[in-house]
């Protein structure tokens, strides 16, 4: 499982329970991120992808399935693509599609619906803090619920928010910058081996996610052996407010794309 970011740390532990009495969960912390103390090596996608092949072999698998969300199923299907012999299938959980398609309409569009579930001072709020040098504790928490309170129907009294905003780690905001803007795959090479692969892979988005379904659709569209599962009633973690319909979709997919 692969955390999103990038820059913060393994939050998926609600979603491994969902999984973990059928099949072998791995989570980790991703270098220079939560846990990890890793950060000798420069930030880079292609560090990251070699961080979670070693992992494979260090856990002793020949192939396995990843799963990804938000920043993390881009990885997950990164790591599917280019290194497709060790993948058994991918699950790209609320990506937000290409970068092409993200700067094009994506992130506009995502900016708008964020800003309508805000009110005028919270939206102020947020931009102060973000641009502030400095932020003591009681900040750090008001700056992480207010950016992150629109990835949830009904954030108040949120137990996932909550946790998500008082976790004891810090935002690699180095980490962020270097690798958000990154793009391992030109938009030509990642559209054709979407187009070539034979690679099962699921792709989940919530209804009510702030960035649009119609990112990872396209995506999916250029899969041939693409599921995709749009949950109604979720936002941008859908197993929180869907636990039942996250669940049955990724323990069907999972079934069959591991049988062989």
């Amino acid at each position: 499982m692969c955390h999103g970011g990038p820059g913060l740390w393994d939050y998926l532990g609600d979603l491994a329970g969902l999984l973990s009495d059928e099949f072998t969960v791995y989570r980790w912390d991703q270098r220079a991120c939560g846990r990890s103390t890793a950060g000798s090596a420069p930030a880079s996608t292609e560090r990251t992808l070699e961080d979670l092949d070693l992992l494979r072999s260090y856990f002793g698998h020949d192939k396995w399935s990843v799963l990804g969300h938000s920043w993390g199923a881009e990885l997950a299907l990164l790591y599917g693509l280019i290194l497709e012999a060790r993948s058994t299938c991918v699950v790209y959980i609320s990506g937000r599609g290409t970068q092409g398609w993200w700067h094009a309409a994506g992130r506009a569009a995502n900016r708008d619906n964020v800003s309508r579930r805000m009110t005028p001072e919270q939206v102020e709020r947020l931009s102060t803090l973000s641009h502030a040098a400095t932020r003591d504790s009681g900040e750090e928490v008001e700056f992480r619920r207010l950016s992150w309170m629109t990835d949830f129907i009904e954030p108040d009294g949120n137990e996932a928010l909550r946790a998500m905003v008082e976790a004891p780690f810090s935002i690699n905001f180095e980490i962020n910058r270097a690798l958000a803007s990154e793009q391992p795959l030109s938009e030509d090479s990642l559209r054709a081996r979407l187009v070539s692969t034979r690679l099962q892979v699921l792709f989940v988005h919530g209804a009510d996610d702030p960035r649009p379904v119609e990112g990872p659709k396209q995506i999916a569209d250029w899969v041939s052996t693409a599921t995709m599962e749009v949950v109604p009633r979720a936002s941008h973690l859908p197993w929180v407010e869907q636990p039942v319909v996250v669940q049955d979709a990724l323990k069907t997919f999972l079934r069959r794309s591991t049988a062989h």
